[in-house]
């Protein structure tokens, strides 16, 4: 982790020379740079290796980016020494299931770096094949209606699609912000139109969403499950890590507007974005109110003989592919440009859960405005370490409530009647009554949908649904505190401490913290309304443990025992079952007769066995 902080500061140093010019910060970024390298100077590979598996952000980019500046080659090999094996073995051939369970914002910006690193060494081929694969695997099977991807920060299995929907944690803003650099890099190298078309939906969708308008506070999560809504940082109480990437999101509109070639002949149209360009080379004014109007004029300011490449998005061609148009010719002052960008409605499916669409219009994300209550709980988050994460708070409603598409899905667009296309308004039918259909980024303060259920009666009683909202909104409803196992977050927020044999992962769909015999996991959880009788500890195992012992503690006094059996009572499918734990009045009272408002739970294996895998931790009311 100190890392990750150094390469903030590395990045920063370095932009302020190269946007300002500024000679002190070249200086510091040298200095800083020379740091970075000579500190792990004295640790072999096989070492710097084991450093690496933990989040340490883009060092390699940044070394490179050094290299660049200065010429000394000592950067470039700094650079290959802070990037990380194991993630470039993983991918340099496609393997569609590496990146299950993996955190996903500790991953983008190692391949941006890789990226980097092939781009001033040609002969880095498994750095670039690594990265043209991650991409393809992250924009093409991971990337969901916003152009964000992941759920409580980590990327999932194809065969938990469902989360996308169940779960409230959904895709981070940081992970796109490094999705979009990524894809930038990789334009700059192929010039391929699918690079700028991913650019232009993440941008619209996710991260044009991720402001609120009236206080400028940013978010993290973007849920996607129907009936959400977003929470929102503010001033001087959250510093998330997407409040430090927002103020860079929303500075960067203008970015990637318009490119050059390397040779600096040809100059892309990459976005259609009201704007001027004037540099040495190129002039041009773009005038529009794209998405709210279906054209382009472009207009050149500046004559000379170079190539316009237009985009030709997807959405707008009759194959489906992303393209450019190219003209070259002798430019004049004047001349003029007209480009149709005609848009039509379109749904696309959950990933891996098809049972969920999504509705689009040229590249707009449209969402169901659902309903405005007089205060969203924590839709301000404060000081808390999770009060960014929608899922740390009792805020799901069931998914049976939300507006349902019920019908056939050949017939699905009939539901939809446009009101007002200068203003991207529709209006959709529902199960639940008609709702305002507009751009997603436009919802703000209310709850919304994005996915909809979408089947026909018969697909809908075949479904668990009903069954399930019922049993997690009971849940939620008594949950006073949640930990996460295993994931990244949550675990840090609930003073995560644990032996040197404990090790996290994924196992069946699920994240898990599990430790070595005689060892133990512990997590602070909260008291969050200061109740004094009937709490209990709900804890999560799975069947396939079996075997495994271990005594459950509350501030150092037990509470109990678990041995996992073959057949556990309340056993799913797949294994996992729930076990509750009733914890007595004593032991929720200081030696004063306070209540606590914190506690300390311990899990601690017996010496003959490991740990039983922990897949979440809950404090419950009654």
């Amino acid at each position: 982790m100190p890392f990750y902080c150094q390469h903030k500061v590395l990045a920063g140093l370095r932009d302020a020379y190269l946007y300002t010019g500024s000679p002190l910060a070249k200086e510091l970024f040298r200095g800083l740079s020379d740091w970075s390298v000579n500190v792990v100077s004295n640790i072999s590979d096989e070492q710097m290796q084991q450093v690496l598996g933990s989040e340490h952000g883009g060092m390699n980019e940044t070394l490179v980016d050094a290299y660049k500046i200065f010429g000394d080659k000592k950067y470039l090999d700094g650079a290959k020494k802070y990037s990380h094996r194991q993630m470039i073995d993983g991918m340099k051939t496609f393997n569609p299931t590496f990146l299950d369970g993996k955190h996903a914002n500790t991953q983008v910006p190692k391949y941006i770096g890789f990226e980097r690193a092939w781009q001033e060494d040609k002969s880095l081929t498994d750095y670039r094949n690594a990265v043209l694969n991650f991409w393809n695997d992250v924009a093409q099977n991971r990337t969901v209606c916003i152009g964000g991807n992941s759920i409580s920060e980590h990327f999932q299995n194809h065969q938990n699609g469902q989360l996308y929907i169940n779960n409230m944690e959904g895709p981070e803003s940081c992970n796109s912000n490094n999705m979009l650099k990524l894809s930038e890099d990789l334009f700059d190298d192929t010039h391929d139109a699918k690079y700028a078309d991913f650019y232009e939906a993440t941008m619209w969708n996710h991260i044009m969403s991720t402001q609120d308008p009236e206080t400028g506070g940013y978010v993290y999560f973007t849920s996607l499950r129907p009936l959400s809504y977003r929470i929102y940082s503010q001033v001087n109480q959250g510093m998330w890590c997407c409040v430090g990437t927002g103020m860079e999101n929303h500075s960067k509109y203008g970015h990637f507007i318009y490119t050059h070639s390397a040779t600096n002949d040809t100059l892309y149209v990459n976005l259609f974005t009201a704007s001027e360009l004037k540099s040495k080379k190129f002039g041009i004014r773009q005038e529009t109110n794209f998405p709210y109007e279906q054209k382009t004029k472009l207009t050149i300011t500046k004559g000379g003989k170079f190539t316009l490449a237009i985009r030709k998005p997807s959405w707008a061609s009759a194959d489906g592919k992303a393209s450019y148009t190219y003209q070259t010719k002798k430019w004049k002052a004047g001349e003029v440009v007209n480009v149709a960008l005609p848009m039509t409605l379109r749904y696309e499916e959950c990933p891996d859960y098809k049972s969920y669409i999504a509705f689009k219009y040229g590249p707009i994300l449209l969402g169901a405005r659902t309903e405005t209550e007089a205060q969203l709980p924590n839709e301000y988050g404060g000081e808390g370490r999770m009060d960014h994460s929608p899922g740390a708070r009792s805020t799901a409603k069931p998914l049976s409530s939300a507006p349902l598409l019920i019908g056939n899905r050949s017939e699905v667009f009939s539901n939809i009647q446009t009101k007002d296309l200068s203003k991207l308004s529709f209006t959709l039918n529902t199960d639940k009554g008609t709702l305002p259909l507009v751009p997603f980024y436009s919802i703000q303060h209310s709850r919304y949908s994005c996915y909809f259920f979408q089947g026909t009666k018969e697909d809908y009683a075949n479904s668990d649904m009903g069954r399930k909202d019922a049993e997690e909104q009971a849940l939620q409803a008594r949950t006073l505190d949640y930990v996460a196992t295993g994931e990244q977050q949550s675990e840090a927020g609930h003073e995560v401490k644990f032996s040197t044999g404990s090790t996290s992962g994924s196992y069946r769909g699920e994240n898990y913290r599990d430790a070595k015999n005689g060892e133990f996991i512990q997590y602070v959880v909260e008291n969050t309304q200061g109740l004094k009788t009937d709490l209990s500890l709900m804890l999560r195992f799975i069947t396939s443990d079996r075997g495994r012992t271990a005594d459950i503690f509350i501030d150092d006094q037990k509470l109990g025992d678990i041995t996992i059996q073959p057949r556990m009572q309340g056993a799913d499918e797949q294994g996992f079952f729930n076990v509750e734990y009733a914890i007595p009045e004593s032991l929720l009272l200081d030696s004063k007769g306070n209540v606590k408002k914190k506690l300390t739970f311990k899990i601690a294996a017996s010496p003959n066995t490991m740990c039983p895998g922990l897949y979440y931790v809950r404090l419950m009311k009654k």
